[in-house]
């Protein structure tokens, strides 16, 4: 979607000079400054090999109307939408999950459980997430040297329904001494990972024509913005635990979003930079490139998660 389209001329042929024939100053910084008002209701910047939400600003230059090369360059930059309605209360309250699998075969044939919980399902860019997790006294031996904690985004098509793939956004191996233990495995205090920077989990849309903080009627977009009742795009994650080879167990979370204030730090996505190519690209030579850019998002410090 186009919201800002502009032709404007550079340098006009004076009157009386040679097609050509521009004052054109070496040494001089020309430029051609612009305003664009971003429309209300606009969703917050998504990066995903799936799907992306992303927003730019391409200058594009043709040297006179017979020219058959266009040049571009383009600056994609970060839109934050405003924070929605409160997290549903159910979003503090505990959640847990526990898996079984059979290993060995014939007479060495075991069976290996497991359990995880974690204390909420609401949680913040730059919160730590810690957990309890327990597995029996049959487990193999290997098992405690291959606990992988996975933080995996999920997107859906909203119109569509279609579900894409997961995508591990940030993965760290525990440490054996986090998980040591003499017969049974558990400890309630494992620090599973850090929250990075990613957007936040999809709000569930208000049915009262209110978008991200804005209500139909004092939008001058209203035309456009009755198709923002629903998202675009729907993101969520999970927490996964991998414990050997063969048992994941996985606990739905919600990653909510800041207020901003004077404090607030914005990091860059932890997926980092992406191509941001665009298919009508192709028929114009870049000024530079390749383009890339990763958009950045608020991350709480200690002090502000505590507050929460």
């Amino acid at each position: 979607k186009v919201y800002f389209d502009r032709d404007l001329t550079l340098l006009e042929r004076p009157p009386g000079r040679q097609p050509g024939d521009f004052p054109w100053l070496a040494d001089h910084l020309y430029s051609l400054p612009f305003e664009c008002p971003l429309p209300k209701g606009c969703p917050t910047s998504y990066e995903g090999p799936h799907a992306f939400i992303r927003y730019f600003a391409r200058a594009t230059v043709e040297e006179g109307s017979k020219s058959k090369t266009a040049y571009f360059v383009k600056k994609p930059f970060t839109i934050v939408a405003p924070v929605d309605a409160p997290a549903n209360p159910e979003a503090l309250r505990p959640v847990a999950a526990s898996e079984a699998t059979t290993f060995g075969g014939c007479c060495c044939r075991g069976r290996l459980t497991a359990e995880i919980s974690l204390p909420k399902s609401l949680y913040y860019p730059g919160e730590t997430v810690y957990g309890s997790l327990k597995i029996d006294n049959r487990h193999p031996r290997h098992v405690i040297e291959q606990i992988e904690v996975r933080l995996i985004d999920k997107v859906t098509r909203v119109q569509s329904g279609t579900v894409s793939a997961s995508r591990t956004v940030l993965s760290r191996q525990l440490d054996k001494s986090d998980v040591k233990s003499r017969s049974q495995l558990r400890r309630d205090d494992i620090v599973f990972l850090q929250v990075p920077a990613v957007p936040p989990t999809t709000a569930t849309p208000d049915q009262d024509m209110k978008v991200n903080g804005f209500d139909n009627t004092s939008s001058p977009g209203s035309a456009t913005l009755k198709y923002r009742k629903q998202p675009l795009i729907r993101i969520d994650y999970s927490i996964q635990v991998l414990c050997g080879p063969r048992l994941l167990l996985e606990l739905p979370i919600i990653i909510g979003q800041l207020e901003p204030s004077n404090d607030t730090v914005y990091r860059q996505s932890v997926v980092g930079a992406k191509d941001v190519t665009e298919t009508d690209d192709a028929n114009k030579m870049p000024f530079a490139g390749p383009f890339t850019f990763a958009p950045v998002y608020p991350v709480g410090e200690k002090e502000q998660l505590n507050g929460k």
